[in-house]
Parts: structure tokens; sequence; C-alpha cells
């Protein structure tokens, strides 16, 4: 046998709900239970649950970009080339993960400082892993220098994997190949000359202290001396959500 219901709606203002008929014991056991619960949250307070919900959220938002930036928040520069920055292996936090503070003051440092450090790094780069004697790194260094396009092999990349495998003047891995030192110090040159200055200056400080290895924090010593702009800490951004 099939229950069979007729249900009526009509518009009328809020109210609590009424029994209007009562027909069995189950109706009646459970609308009892019903009557002892506490009663649910009004509109207001629904409203109000929602909005604490949604700010706690961007509280934990903002505690998380705080920590992925060394504890502090980034500016709106380093929030747009956060994704193009070139990644290595063996630092998955990058150049924030070695030195955050350094990352924030070359940030506050602006457009001119930043690219004469890119071209700064790429020049440390390939002294340390040797390459600076060779001819076609030198002359790439002084293009870099002069704001000129790279001539061959360093104009494209399967040209210059070519002239370092070939080239004996180019340091050696143990099983061949060059090794780790020399592949960041020509990814320091390529990063260098990138078109947005804050991305050059981080992608070639991050491979020039690829380069250096154990020894980058002498390295970045060395930026702060050189640049004195990236050794003033800058002032945290503030938010009104904090």
């Amino acid at each position: 046998m099939l229950d069979e219901y007729l249900l009526r709606f009509w518009p009328s203002p809020p109210a609590p709900d009424r029994v209007v008929k009562e027909t069995s014991q189950t109706a009646a056991y459970w609308h009892e239970f019903a009557r002892n619960q506490p009663p649910g949250p009004t509109p207001e307070e629904h409203a109000e649950a929602e909005g604490q919900a949604r700010e706690e959220e961007e509280h934990a938002a903002l505690r998380q970009e705080m920590d992925a930036w060394g504890g502090r928040l980034p500016s709106d520069r380093l929030r747009d080339v956060r994704d193009k920055l070139r990644g290595v292996q063996g630092y998955p936090k990058g150049l924030v993960g070695l030195d955050a503070a350094l990352v924030h003051a070359i940030d506050a440092a602006g457009p001119e400082e930043q690219r004469a450090l890119a071209r700064w790094a790429a020049h440390r780069a390939c002294a340390t892993a040797g390459l600076s004697d060779i001819d076609w790194v030198a002359r790439g260094l002084v293009e870099l220098d002069r704001g000129e396009p790279y001539s061959p092999p360093l104009d494209d990349p399967r040209r210059l994997r070519d002239a370092a495998l070939s080239d004996a003047r180019v340091p050696r891995s143990h099983d061949g190949p060059p090794g780790l030192p020399q592949a960041a110090a020509f990814a320091a040159l390529f990063d260098a000359a990138a078109p947005d200055p804050l991305k050059a200056a981080l992608d070639a400080l991050l491979a020039a202290a690829v380069t250096h290895d154990t020894d980058c924090p002498h390295l970045f010593a060395e930026v702060r001396r050189t640049f004195p702009a990236t050794a003033i800490a800058p002032e945290a951004e503030r938010s009104g959500r904090q």
C-alpha cells in the first residue's frame, strides 16, 4: 500500500513551525523529539557564520603565502613573476628558500639595480664555473653588458649545447659532459637577458648560487656589499586583513 500526501504552499511571513494535524504515535514521537531540539541559527547568525568562515579562510591563505615567502607577504611584482621563475633541481623553494630577505630586498631595489645584479650574477656564475676565459662565453658576457642580442652559439639553446659538448675548454664532470656548475652558468647567461629585470635578477642569481653550491651564503653576502640597496630590508607589506 502506498502512502499519499498533499502538500500545499502559500506565502507567509517567517514564523516558527506549527503542527496542524497529528494522526499517529510515530508522528507524535518525532514531533516531540523535534520540539526538544535547540533552535537553528537565524538568517543573521547563518550569514555571520559564513562571513567568519570566509575570514578564517582568507587568514589561512595569507599565512600560507607568508610562509612561502619567508615570513612576509610578497609585493605585487613578486606575485606577478612567481609562476615565471625558473626552478632548479635540488632547490625546491628557489631563491626564497635560500635567502628570502634578499629576494624581498632585490624586489624593492628597482629595475636598474635588478638589471645590473642580473649581469653581475651571470659574470660570477661563469667565473665560478671556469667559463669566463672561453672566447665565445667572454663575448656573450660583453654582449650582455651592452644589452645586445647574443651571437652564436649563445643565441640558440641547441647551438649552445653543441658548443658546450664539443669545446674541450668547457670543464667536464667525471662521466664526460659539462657538470652542474657549467650548466647553471649557461642558464645564468640566458636568465640575465630576460626582458623582465626582476625575473632576470632572481633567476640569474639562483643559477649563480648553484655554481657556488654550499658556498652560496658568501655569494649573497657579496651581493649585499656590491649592491647596497639589497642590504636594506624593506618594510613588510601590511594588509588590513591581518
